[in-house]
C-alpha cells in the first residue's frame, strides 16, 4: 500500500497526510478546509463565524486570523474592556488620583 513518505497529499504546504488503516489520509492543516471543486485547502475566514468580540476588528489572515480592539480597550477573556493601564485589577502603579 501507499504510505505517507510518498508525497500523497495533492496541497503539501496546507495539508498534513495521516495513516489511517492501510492508506495515507490527507487531511488539511489548522485555518483551511477542503474544496471538493478544486481539490485544495483553502483559507478559512474566521471572521465571518464571528470568533472576535463584537466591539473588536477582525483581520482574516493566512490560516488564522486577528482581533483588534479599539483604541484604549484591551482583551480580557473574550471581551474589549477600557485598558486602565493597571497590570491586574486594583493594582496600579504612579500618580493615585
Amino acid at each position: 500500500g501507499r504510505s505517507c513518505r510518498s508525497d500523497v497529499c495533492d496541497d503539501k504546504d496546507k495539508q498534513t497526510c495521516y495513516k489511517h488503516g492501510s492508506k495515507p489520509t490527507c487531511v488539511c492543516d489548522k485555518g483551511y478546509e477542503f474544496d471538493a471543486a478544486t481539490k485544495k485547502c483553502i483559507d478559512i475566514d474566521e471572521c465571518k463565524d464571528k470568533r472576535c468580540p463584537a466591539l473588536a476588528n477582525c483581520t482574516n489572515t493566512v490560516g488564522s486570523f486577528q482581533c483588534d480592539c479599539p483604541r484604549g480597550q484591551k482583551h480580557s477573556d473574550k471581551d474589549c474592556v477600557v485598558d486602565t493601564g493597571c497590570a491586574r485589577e486594583g493594582y496600579c502603579r504612579g500618580d493615585p488620583n
